[in-house]
């Protein structure tokens, strides 16, 4: 975390704390405790990327209030005391052609374990992620265990390719194991979550190509309209 930001520690704290309380996903959420034990443990003085970025999706103060009637104000406080210091980006990893013209504009994350460096040695990402409505992220996979949390909800998941669409709540937890293939349907309300890769943060996601996607987005697109 970055040193002299008691912001960022409190924030760290609550999302710990918040997860001890978490049903479900038990084997989970230890695994992340765990990683994220582990990380501040080796790193004290590892540094944020200087934040106070907007993310490009927008809908972040929505989404905030809605967290805050859904996961409750505590955590919400925290992460609002932290915004100054975090720094949206976009996961650009996916080939334009692949990934669509929509999901791009649609999403942001900040992370708080700053992985993203020419070294990885600490293999651990946390932070939060944010897709506005009406936002399909597509198929895909990734050898990192990734833990999500929603903090609003209702939004939609699915774990293969012409699987059913499984609906979850605020705070009900998804994890995906290494390489499991997942996507998320977001629709009427923005979905804002904690998220967390507990190791291989450094190899990159892959999309693997569905038939309906094109029409999911249109329909995406109309009901937007």
């Amino acid at each position: 975390m970055r040193p002299g930001c008691p912001a960022l520690e409190r924030l760290a704290d609550a999302i710990d704390h918040h997860l001890s309380g978490v049903s479900g996903e038990a084997a989970a959420i230890a695994e992340v405790r765990g990683a994220l034990a582990r990380f501040r443990a080796a790193a004290p003085d590892r540094t944020l990327a200087a934040g106070s970025s907007s993310p490009i999706c927008g809908h972040l103060d929505a989404a905030l209030a809605l967290a805050a009637r859904q996961s409750g104000e505590t955590l919400l406080a925290d992460i609002r005391a932290a915004l100054p210091f975090l720094a949206w980006i976009t996961y650009n990893a996916y080939p334009a052609d692949e990934i669509g013209p929509l999901f791009p504009a649609q999403h942001a994350f900040a992370s708080l374990a700053a992985p993203y460096d020419a070294t990885y040695e600490l293999d651990f990402d946390l932070g939060l992620l944010l897709i506005a409505p009406h936002t399909l992220y597509r198929d895909h996979r990734h050898q990192a265990a990734e833990l999500y949390l929603p903090l609003t909800g209702p939004s939609r998941w699915r774990f293969g390719i012409g699987a059913a669409w499984e609906t979850r709540a605020a705070g009900e937890p998804v994890w995906n194991p290494p390489q499991k293939l997942h996507a998320t349907l977001v629709e009427d309300v923005p979905l804002l979550c904690l998220y967390a890769w507990t190791r291989d943060v450094h190899l990159p996601a892959e999309l693997v190509p569905a038939t309906d996607w094109l029409a999911i987005e249109a329909d995406l697109v109309a009901q937007a309209s």
